[in-house]
């Protein structure tokens, strides 16, 4: 388990470049979850990392990502054979053995995503539901603002890999494709280039207004979008719902972002 601000001197050439992207935005936090399974309502988590790029306006010299990966031990005895994907991600007994279990880090999980934009791949129908899954079975909630799913976001109309849209998009490729920190890495790189490109809102009043409007669906299914609400962010959800359209701008201000 580790939880770090101390960045390589890549991550901080790498933040020097893309920190003007986040200045409009909440709080970002990218994740990713490698699982021993692909069903939301029994796959558990092996893996989880979260990257929290830190900006200060008017102190770029403390800007810096805050870093959580951890392994995590579903339960007691679990082994690699009970790891259906195991030959896709390969974390097995050598990477469980010392792993917490979800009971021992829900809390830390919980607390660093408290309030953010979460921004993922394929995060708002799959890896989002599973954490929230985990999260209440322990008795804590995921009470991010919004979530943005970079994968409807590159592919409007056909199915493609994290690895896919990293070529696409001429970024570098990832070495370790099913490592959780390496995939939120490339998330970040990601959504960086898409809003560098314009093909995604650069602050949260045009994402807003996204996802309320008709280009937020993946090939017309609703429950597939780029932007999606957290429900169980009461406050924040009810300022959206009864926000007209038309005085969405106006009411944007009352929204706290940190």
């Amino acid at each position: 388990m580790c939880l770090s601000n101390k960045n390589t001197l890549l991550q901080r050439a790498k933040l020097a470049l893309s920190a003007h992207t986040f200045e409009f935005l909440p709080q970002i936090a990218f994740i990713d979850l490698e699982t021993d399974g692909v069903k939301i309502q029994t796959a558990n988590i092996l893996q989880i990392a979260i990257i929290k790029p830190i900006i200060h306006s008017k102190h770029e010299s403390l800007n810096n990502l805050q870093t959580y990966t951890t392994y995590v031990s579903p339960y007691k005895g679990y082994s690699q054979k009970d790891n259906t994907a195991f030959q896709i991600n390969h974390i097995g007994d050598e990477q469980l053995k010392s792993a917490p279990s979800f009971k021992d880090v829900a809390w830390i999980i919980a607390h660093l995503l408290e309030d953010t934009v979460i921004v993922g791949y394929n995060s708002n129908s799959f890896d989002i539901p599973i954490l929230k899954r985990h999260l209440n079975k322990y008795g804590e909630q995921l009470l991010h603002k919004f979530s943005i799913d970079l994968y409807p976001a590159c592919w409007k109309n056909k199915k493609q890999r994290l690895e896919d849209a990293i070529r696409a998009y001429n970024l570098t490729e990832n070495i370790r494709p099913h490592d959780a920190l390496a995939n939120t890495s490339c998330a970040m790189d990601l959504f960086t280039e898409l809003i560098e490109r314009n093909e995604l809102p650069s602050n949260e009043e045009d994402l807003l207004s996204l996802f309320n409007s008709p280009e937020n669906y993946w090939q017309n299914f609703q429950k597939r979008r780029i932007v999606d609400i957290n429900t169980d962010n009461q406050e924040y959800l009810q300022l959206v719902i009864k926000t007209p359209p038309s005085s969405l701008k106006r009411k944007h201000s009352e929204i706290s972002v940190s």
